[in-house]
């Protein structure tokens, strides 16, 4: 099982795409019967959008969705809603939580929906990068291993180690003629306040030296579930500390 199921995680998927100018004359149409769906399923479901070819959806089983020319992003944010109390003030409603695989599984089924859309419409997809987030908040006194060794390793210069940390570390994992993998670990640490905390990111990206190019769904899911087992062969080499 992965560490990521054991502690408050959540995902985030995205392509970034080589700007259509063919499919920005169809957008609506071709995300329509998404769209139409999305809204009939979901009656409370928040629709924003910045311009006719950039629009947002914000569900309250905390999925989310950003579609425009040049991105598909799907990612899972908890909602905290507040039930009243009679003479006393708000307080959260209990929250269920998910195992990290099922949230990502949601999220890969989204997106592999989008890109279906583009190509049965008759447009090529064009892929010059797939990210894959991992997002992770945990009690410093209970970490998995390799977050331990990590955060030991960052704190051996001081001699009583580090109370409070902001880093941003970005590594090369593989590299050849067609594709880079990297990913950026964002540690957020706070040891001072009251309440310790640590809010830990993996952002796995697997970048295309030329855009990927897809006019199958089956091409295009081939590829996308590679990156994907991939990113969480790199995330629990991460937690197990075996890098």
């Amino acid at each position: 099982m992965s560490w990521l199921n054991s502690v408050l995680s959540t995902p985030l998927i995205g392509l970034r795409i080589v700007p259509d100018l063919k499919l920005a004359g169809s957008f609506d149409s071709v995300f329509a019967e998404i769209f139409t769906n999305k809204v009939q399923s979901n009656p409370r479901l928040d629709i924003s959008t910045s311009s006719k070819w950039d629009i947002e959806l914000k569900s309250l089983n905390g999925l989310r969705h950003h579609v425009n020319l040049e991105n598909i992003i799907c990612e899972y944010k908890y909602n905290v809603e507040m039930a009243k109390v009679p003479g006393s003030l708000p307080v959260p409603k209990t929250i269920d939580l998910k195992p990290f695989s099922e949230l990502m599984d949601e999220c890969h089924t989204e997106i592999h929906q989008f890109t279906k859309a583009i190509i049965d419409a008759g447009f090529e997809v064009k892929i010059s990068r797939i990210g894959i987030m991992a997002r992770a908040n945990l009690d410093p006194s209970d970490m998995p291993p390799g977050i331990v060794k990590l955060f030991e390793h960052l704190s051996a210069p001081w001699e009583n180690g580090l109370v409070k940390s902001q880093t941003v570390l970005l590594a090369n994992l593989a590299e050849d003629e067609t594709q880079l993998d990297r990913c950026h670990h964002h540690i957020n640490m706070d040891k001072v306040e009251e309440s310790p905390q640590m809010d830990f990111t993996l952002d796995w990206q697997r970048v295309f030296s030329d855009p990927k190019q897809f006019t199958r769904i089956d091409d295009f899911e081939a590829v996308f579930s590679k990156s994907i087992t991939d990113s969480m062969d790199y995330f629990e080499k991460v937690g197990e500390g075996i890098l």
